[in-house]
C-alpha cells in the first residue's frame, strides 16, 4: 500500500482505485505532443518516418513530437511512444525552468519524503509551485512498483491536463509509467511499446524490473 498520495488541489486521492481504471469514455486531444526530456527539455521537428536520426535529436535536445494515437483498446501499427507527456532523463535542477520549459500543464510526482531529504533532491511542494495541479503518487525506492500503483498512475494522468509532466528521481520509473500509460492508450503490443523505448533510449529500457512492470501492465491494466 502507498504511504501517501497528495493533490495539488489540496483534496484526498481514495484508495480505491477499481472505478478510475481503465476510463469508459475518454476524448482524444485534437493535437498533442510526444515529449521525451531531458533535465531541460527542448523542442525539435521530427517523426518515426526518420527513424535513423530521432534518437541522436532526443539526445541532443531532449524532445520529439509524433501523432497522436488512437483511443483506449485500439489497434495501432507504428506506436509512437508517449503522447503529450514529458518524462525526466536525470535529476531536476530547478523544477520550476523544468515546467516553464515543458509548457506543462501540470505534474504526476513520484517521489516521496525521503528523496525530498536527500542532497539534491526535490519536494512536493516544489512541484505544486511550478503547475496549476499535480499529483503525489509516492513510487520512488524502496518502494516497488506493482499492478495497485500503476493503477494510481493510470488514474492520474487521465485527471491531469496536459501537457503533464511525469518524474522520479532520475528518470527510470516515470519512463515506464508514460510508456506503460501510451501503450494502454493506443492499445499497442508489449513488443511494440518495448520497441519503442529501446529506439528512444528510455531510461527504463535497460532495466528487465522495469520492462516486466511494463509488460504486465499492459497485459492486466488493458480495457
Amino acid at each position: 500500500m502507498l504511504a501517501h498520495e497528495a493533490v495539488a488541489r489540496h483534496a484526498t486521492v481514495s484508495n480505491d482505485v477499481t472505478n478510475f481504471w481503465p476510463p469508459r469514455h475518454r476524448a482524444e486531444p485534437a493535437h498533442a505532443i510526444t515529449r521525451m526530456s531531458l533535465p531541460t527539455p527542448g523542442r525539435i521537428q521530427g517523426s518515426r518516418l526518420y527513424e535513423s536520426t530521432r534518437v541522436t535529436a532526443v539526445s541532443e535536445r531532449g524532445v520529439s513530437h509524433t501523432t497522436p494515437g488512437a483511443r483506449y483498446g485500439t489497434r495501432m501499427t507504428g506506436f509512437e511512444g508517449p503522447v503529450d507527456l514529458t518524462f525526466n532523463r536525470g535529476p531536476i535542477a530547478d523544477p520550476e525552468a523544468f515546467a516553464r520549459d515543458a509548457g506543462a500543464a501540470s505534474w504526476l510526482y513520484l517521489c516521496g519524503e525521503e528523496f525530498a531529504a536527500m542532497d539534491g533532491g526535490m519536494s512536493y511542494s516544489q512541484v505544486q509551485a511550478a503547475v496549476p495541479e499535480s499529483e503525489n503518487v509516492i513510487s520512488d525506492p524502496p518502494r516497488v512498483l506493482d499492478m495497485d500503483m500503476a493503477r494510481r498512475h493510470m488514474a492520474a494522468l487521465d485527471r491531469l491536463p496536459r501537457p503533464t509532466l511525469v518524474t522520479c528521481r532520475a528518470g527510470p520509473r516515470s519512463s515506464a509509467v508514460a510508456y506503460l500509460y501510451a501503450g494502454l492508450r493506443a492499445g499497442a503490443s508489449a513488443d511494440e511499446v518495448l520497441a519503442c523505448a529501446d529506439a528512444d533510449q528510455a531510461p527504463f529500457a535497460g532495466s528487465e524490473e522495469l520492462r516486466a512492470f511494463v509488460t504486465q501492465g499492459l497485459a492486466e491494466l488493458a480495457p
